[in-house]
């Protein structure tokens, strides 16, 4: 009998039956009801960072949310509740540029499907988020990986010719997240211009995902690119903005020229159509929800403000640890230094075996394998951060 065999896919992200040893212990760990301080959580509505849901409650209250009304595209209102988000920042977005998805993942893959063949190639950023990775595998499409570029304090940037060599006649997208996680890294406005003359010379199309525009820990501000030359997609979504994870709600803006922008909606109005996947409520509350981004942005921005004084306060620089963040976003991460320790995983693993402190390894985030990095969140409460840090602290001792 010729044993089942499941996609190759799985194979190629190295997923087994068994999950890596540091998923194991804390699944243990978790199991036998001992208490671990998650030091990498992000998830907003776990930590305390609660959207106030009687609004939500209260919206989907009316009469119209017991209707159906499939629109591909998104309903009119809640695409126009995100025009009017923009432009009240000065950015003049049209509804018809936009178009509603479940979820910033599924915007990228929707992408995929439109832009690649079997075979093709992407390039996501490395240091970066390794949803990339499983997002192109699962399309048929092989993720290419460019460096970011280190200077001498630890912080991470983009840079074109980091790119540029890595560019084949199968690349058919470039993947900027900016700010990025967890590094922090982003293009400012005066940089945009050179990317996009890039995208437009060689028709390769920018995938832009701004989700933590919002959290600059300082008075920098985010840059959302605009051209009618470049064929450029921008994706963000209540996750991050407005701490709504559970809502699903995400948004592309299609950008290029009038040939292009026409061609590439008709075809996303088609995908989308396929599978119908945002939910109505959510549409029709959008623009209520959106009244309150001040209020949830200022609280995660808070909460990141003291825990980067917690970090101050414990003196993280020290000659065997050194603490970084960038200057955006919600993770920071911390290189040890002539550790003893063969690789960062293996820290991270007897970090949660003897301390109960869990972290990720720098290299599941694609930080250089010479470097011994653990990633931690910035967003989790005070007293974990603090007690999280100091074992941390004694660990290395």
């Amino acid at each position: 009998m010729t044993e089942f065999r499941f996609s190759d896919r799985f194979e190629e992200l190295e997923l087994g039956e068994q999950g890596n040893l540091l998923s194991e212990i804390k699944k243990k760990k978790d199991l036998s009801n001992i208490s671990v301080i998650d030091l990498v959580c992000s998830n907003p509505t776990k930590l305390g960072l609660l959207f106030p849901m009687e609004v939500y409650s209260h919206n989907v209250n009316q009469s119209n949310i017991s209707e159906y009304d499939p629109q591909p595209l998104g309903l009119d209102s809640a695409r126009g509740a995100i025009s009017n988000l923009y432009q009240s920042n000065g950015q003049d977005i049209e509804i018809a540029e936009l178009l509603l998805t479940a979820s910033t993942s599924e915007g990228f893959s929707l992408l995929l499907k439109l832009l690649t063949n079997p075979g093709d190639e992407i390039l996501i950023p490395s240091p970066g988020y390794p949803l990339f990775s499983y997002l192109s595998i699962f399309e048929n499409v092989s993720p290419v990986e460019y460096s970011l570029v280190e200077d001498k304090t630890g912080q991470w940037s983009y840079n074109l010719d980091q790119v540029i060599k890595k560019v084949t006649s199968k690349t058919k997208a470039l993947i900027i997240v900016s700010p990025s996680n967890p590094t922090g890294s982003f293009l400012k406005s005066q940089e945009w211009q050179l990317w996009l003359d890039w995208s437009e010379k060689t028709n390769i199309p920018i995938l832009l995902d701004e989700v933590f525009a919002p959290y600059f820990h300082s008075t920098l501000k985010h840059y959302h690119p605009s051209t009618n030359k470049a064929p450029l997609f921008i994706l963000n979504g209540i996750s991050k903005h407005l701490a709504l994870p559970q809502l699903k709600l995400g948004w592309i803006h299609v950008q290029g020229t009038e040939i292009f922008k026409k061609a590439a909606m008709a075809r996303l109005e088609l995908l989308s159509d396929t599978y119908l996947s945002v939910n109505s409520p959510v549409q029709i509350a959008l623009s209520n929800l959106l009244i309150w981004s001040d209020m949830i942005q200022t609280l995660i921005k808070n909460r990141i403000r003291r825990n980067l004084g917690i970090a101050a306060n414990l003196n993280l620089n020290q000659e065997r640890i050194k603490f970084h963040h960038g200057q955006a976003g919600w993770y920071g991460w911390i290189e040890i230094v002539d550790s003893g320790f063969e690789t960062d995983e293996f820290i991270a693993e007897q970090l949660l075996f003897e301390k109960n402190i869990y972290t990720h390894p720098g290299s599941w985030y694609g930080f250089p394998e010479n470097k011994k990095i653990l990633v931690i969140s910035l967003i989790v409460s005070e007293d974990q951060f603090l007690a999280g840090v100091e074992g941390l602290l004694s660990f290395l001792k």
